[in-house]
């Protein structure tokens, strides 16, 4: 055994990560008695202590494993071995062996401190402290880092970990490949997965836990049995069928689907592209992406605050989403603003308050000054003054620094921190939605990534330039790929931003105190009020899960959403996510613009950007119904003088003329017409290989063009530049739909139908100057 010099010792890089990453790896160290007898202790253990105890289990073996420790069993080989505990206690307490916030830590040390005193049968004094900064926990932090360690089974620890652009760390499940097939194939994988994320911004690799179990399950597994396309194809197709009993009844269909999917893609970039599997026979088994229509309308559809019902035909949905996202988006703003102001409010009141109060001391501060406990005792009329006073004394109170808060705090450490308009988990939320209301250019992690000030301690994040105040931040791409995108504030967001730094100020004061680089992010969070601070690296949890949604439902039901299945369903779907995607559709159907939306959620182009929100249907039909508006304006514009006018349009009468100029008002007609060019001449094939234009017509529609240019082709007196502009136009788009007889057949029938009501309509009032 030999010390291993690349043993992670800084904070940054500790072995074990992710705890859940080893559910699959075998127990050998704390054999099944001394798991019975762990159980056993557990009974009697408080729920916080059980709760974590399977976790601190797993720990244990890796612990036991690295050091080569002994195998415990019964309660004398506990008893035998207290200083083993003492030094797991310490590597518990490590940044090197385990990543873990404070809170999560210290809990993690209470659990080995309840190992050590039940089964070590060892007794601490109640007196003496045992938390993560205690004298007694810290001398065994220090035994643990002069450990020698096993150099195979720290790496084997490692858990083969993957680091995407994002820089999440992932822990590949492969324990039950190596085990199974050895370390060549393991490593392999390992190589081919570490290749695909380092260009990518995801967190997990969709598919990737069911084929490493079931290649585990294989009595033989090497890649090159599989250099044939015949052999892969049996390969994928029987991990197919593996794959969907894997996960069935776990998931929604669809959600296997949508993963199944995603596998293939990186099945493709990661195995087979490489060489390491032959490209199977026939392609991947199961639906492909581009074949499962329904897939990408529920991928549209899941980003929107409230589902539209499946039950609606297109216009019932059109209809939907006027009605009711509006109506959403009312209730979300007026929740965020109400939470956002309540905590605002607090966090200013205890500044004030403190002026009025007489902070408790800390007893080691105390120096025989009077410190009574009575200044925090909730039947106080001051109590909250005096909390006010020590908090804005002292700064900001962590756990990791002071064992104790409650023993200068009134009791409830939670309900304290609300008090005092700490920023806990989740309570910044409601200032991050807020400001994708106003600003739907902000995706999430732009929010998750802001920095404000650089290393150097320059605010470079939140620029004024005269009288505009830009956010400057990274907008991440999928594959990778950043932009540096400016956002100018609103002076409301201005004052959003305003409160966020004025709320998190002791926060940020603590960390830059103690050297810590995360001060200089715009998001703070203090876990449950006197934890440690770290800076908000995923608004997602905060949104997801049981414990958030209910409580998400609540404050939605109290802003007054409709009903309890309407808050429900709300709180389902509400993300930051979803927040932007559900402004971008009001936008367009406010506007009737897809360069509106997209402008307003900050993307250069335009396309595709409607099949991103709304599902592929509704989009087509959207686009549709806003062609035939511009033509029918068109048609209106062009025949204003006409006693026609109403026939060519197809609406009934003035009254429906009125409402639709109200309904669809269009860039000035007149504008176009002046651009009339006496040298243009009608779409050739050359011209229409060069573009692509999207055209809807009815057979109305193209017989007023087709009238339009035999009356001008047949015209004996001047014309007007109308009529000749829109004769050009017309004879442009006729070619082009004849052209495209192939590809639209229902224009090219429609085009033969008009062409032989050519002769209908008398537009010598309309084309004559």
């Amino acid at each position: 055994m030999k010390t291993v010099q690349s043993i992670p010792r800084p904070m940054n890089t500790p072995l074990i990560r992710d705890v859940s990453a080893y559910q699959n790896f075998r127990l050998t160290k704390v054999t099944p008695e001394a798991q019975a007898l762990i159980g056993d202790v557990v009974k009697k253990a408080a729920s916080h202590i059980a709760r974590r105890m399977p976790r601190v289990i797993r720990c244990f073996e890796c612990y036991l494993q690295i050091t080569d420790g002994p195998v415990l069993g019964a309660r004398e080989t506990w008893v035998a071995n207290i200083r083993v505990l003492e030094s797991f206690i310490g590597a518990l307490n490590s940044p090197a062996f385990i990543q873990a916030k404070g809170s999560t830590r210290a809990a993690y040390v209470q659990v080995g401190m309840y190992l050590l005193t039940t089964l070590g049968g060892q007794t601490v004094d109640k007196n003496v402290s045992t938390g993560p900064r205690s004298s007694l926990v810290m001398q065994f932090t220090e035994r643990f880092q002069t450990l020698q360690l096993n150099e195979s089974a720290v790496i084997l620890w490692r858990a083969w970990p993957v680091t995407p652009l994002s820089g999440k760390v992932i822990s590949l499940p492969l324990y039950g490949v190596y085990e199974a097939h050895g370390a060549a194939i393991a490593q392999s994988l390992h190589d081919a997965c570490a290749t695909y994320v380092a260009t990518r911004r995801i967190d997990r690799i969709p598919g990737f836990k069911e084929l490493a179990d079931y290649l585990s399950g294989l009595p033989s597994f090497n890649f090159s049995t599989y250099q044939s396309p015949d052999s892969s194809s049996l390969l994928w197709e029987n991990f197919y069928q593996f794959y969907k009993d894997s996960r069935a009844g776990k998931c929604k269909p669809q959600t296997i689907l949508n993963d199944w999917c995603t596998f293939c893609s990186f099945a493709q970039s990661a195995l087979i592209g490489p060489g390491l599997i032959s490209p199977p026979a026939g392609g991947m088994p199961g639906p492909l992406a581009e074949d499962i229509f329904s897939t990408e309308d529920n991928k549209a559809l899941a980003k929107l605050l409230l589902p539209v019902p499946p039950e609606l035909g297109t216009y019932q949905a059109l209809a939907f989403l006027r009605e009711e996202m509006p109506k959403t988006l009312h209730i979300i703003k007026k929740w965020a603003t109400d939470e956002a102001e309540s905590l605002y409010n607090r966090a200013k009141a205890r500044r004030h308050a403190a002026r009025l109060g007489t902070a408790r001391v800390r007893p080691e501060d105390a120096e025989g000054k009077s410190n009574p406990r009575s200044l925090m005792n909730r039947e106080n009329p001051t109590f909250y003054e005096n909390a006010c006073a020590t908090y804005e004394r002292y700064g900001h109170i962590s756990r990791q620094d002071y064992e104790n808060p409650a023993g200068i705090f009134p009791d409830n450490l939670e309900l304290v921190s609300h008090e005092l308009g700490l920023p806990s988990a989740g309570t910044l939320l409601a200032h991050a939605t807020l400001l994708v209301h106003e600003h739907p250019e902000i995706i999430p992690s732009f929010l998750e990534n802001l920095r404000l000030w650089n290393s150097s301690g320059k605010l470079t994040g939140l620029v004024r330039l005269g009288k505009v105040t830009y956010l400057i931040g990274k907008k991440y791409r999928a594959h990778g790929k950043h932009v540096i995108k400016q956002i100018q504030l609103t002076k409301t967001s201005r004052r959003l931003i305003v409160e966020i730094l004025r709320i998190t100020s002791n926060l940020r004061k603590y960390l830059k105190d103690r050297g810590d680089p995360n001060w200089r992010y715009l998001f703070l969070s203090c876990d449950k009020g006197f934890d440690y601070p770290t800076r908000l690296t995923r608004f997602s949890p905060l949104t997801s899960g049981p414990g958030p949604r209910e409580r998400l439902a609540n404050a939605f039901y109290q802003a007054g959403a409709p009903s309890i299945a309407y808050v429900h369903t709300l709180a389902k779907q509400f993300s930051l996510r979803s927040v932007r995607h559900t402004r971008a559709i009001t936008i367009f159907l406010e506007t009737h613009s897809e360069v509106e939306m997209a402008k307003a959620l900050g993307h250069a182009r335009r396309s595709r950007a409607l099949n991103s929100y709304l599902p592929k249907a509704l989009a087509a039909f959207l686009r549709v119904r806003w062609i035939r508006a511009f033509q029918t304006r068109i048609i209106v514009h062009t025949t204003r003088n006409s006693p026609h006018q109403l026939i060519a349009s197809g609406l009934c009468d003035t009254h429906a003329l009125n409402m639709f100029m109200e309904q669809h008002p269009f860039p000035d007609i007149d504008q176009l017409s002046h651009s009339y060019d006496e040298g243009s001449v009608a779409a050739t094939d050359s011209d229409i290989k060069n573009g692509t234009f999207v055209i809807n017509g009815s057979v109305g529609n193209l017989t007023v063009l087709t009238n339009i240019i035999r009356a001008v082709d047949e015209a004996n007196q001047p014309m007007n530049a109308n009529a000749k502009y829109w004769a050009s136009l017309s004879k442009h788009v006729i070619e082009y739909i004849k052209s495209q007889s192939g590809r639209q057949p229902s224009l090219a029938k429609a085009i033969y139908e008009a062409e032989s009501n050519s002769r209908i309509l008398d537009l010598s009032l309309v084309i004559y100057a």
